[in-house]
């Protein structure tokens, strides 16, 4: 018992990161069940809107991870990211030109404008900094643009896994066109490249400091907690493809978890 507390008082309650790690904590008490409800088929069509409460605690925990490594700097990268992808989602869902003709439900609660769900905006940064932290395992002579390709490519193969839960399993979104993936159109994966490609190289400095100063790899922590979780949803849904591909992304994960650059 006194090493539990201990080491509770070491990595949680004391450390730096006190605040992100007790929202991820929060986060983490509602994950298992969430699975669970998910594997056995447990989920209301009315309790839907759930997942969007993992969201919020994903990306409030990577906020307050980021303010901790880098103080009051850290208000840019949030707000260009939180922003950002108002901006691009607004674009997106009422002129169909970036991802292509789809439209939010109601199923994920209030949304901004009548249109954009703000838990969005959180699953934005979580996935924004969790596919940078994996871009950043690459060599130390890595460029800034290298690294943002690299987070392009992880954050579009991150939507794979995301569509077909989104849009057939719990009717976050809808398309208007048919498409190839799930019924999700190419174009969309293009769109997700392209974003995660920018949002990458406006946030790359802050991020690349937090991780000299010492960061914890939380990102990659609630990263993989979501492919997890895609993981499970897609194969009980017998979507065998996106399945796949979260098992190959968690294979990723592991390796860059090992890396010398993320370690600390």
């Amino acid at each position: 018992m006194g090493n539990l507390r201990n080491s509770w008082n070491v990595h949680v309650w004391q450390h730096r990161e006190r605040t992100a790690r007790l929202i991820f904590l929060l986060y983490l008490l509602i994950y298992p069940g969430s699975i669970i409800s998910v594997a056995f088929g447990l989920v209301p069509p009315e309790s839907r809107w759930f997942g969007g409460v993992l969201m919020i605690f994903q990306g409030l925990s990577l906020i307050f991870w980021l303010w901790h490594a880098i103080g009051r700097a850290s208000f840019v990268p949030n707000m260009i990211v939180l922003i950002g992808s108002f901006i691009v989602e607004y674009a997106g869902a009422t002129t169909d030109v970036l991802f292509g003709p789809y439209d939010y439900t109601d199923v994920l609660g209030f949304r901004i404008g009548g249109v954009v769900p703000v838990v969005i905006l959180f699953a934005w940064i979580m996935a924004t900094y969790g596919a940078w932290m994996v871009a950043a395992a690459l060599p130390v002579h890595s460029t800034r643009l290298k690294r943002a390709l690299m987070t392009g490519v992880v954050i579009a193969v991150f939507d794979l896994q995301i569509e077909p839960v989104a849009v057939l399993i719990h009717g976050y979104w809808v398309w208007d066109i048919a498409g190839f993936y799930y019924g999700v159109p190419l174009q969309n994966f293009f769109g997700w490249f392209a974003v995660g490609v920018l949002f990458s190289l406006l946030v790359d400095t802050p991020l690349l400091s937090a991780l000299r100063r010492g960061a914890s790899r939380l990102p990659l922590l609630a990263f993989g907690g979501s492919c997890v979780m895609f993981l499970v949803m897609n194969a009980v849904a017998g979507h065998w493809i996106a399945a796949s591909i979260s098992l190959c992304t968690l294979a990723g994960l592991v390796w860059v978890w090992q890396s010398r650059q993320l370690q600390g």
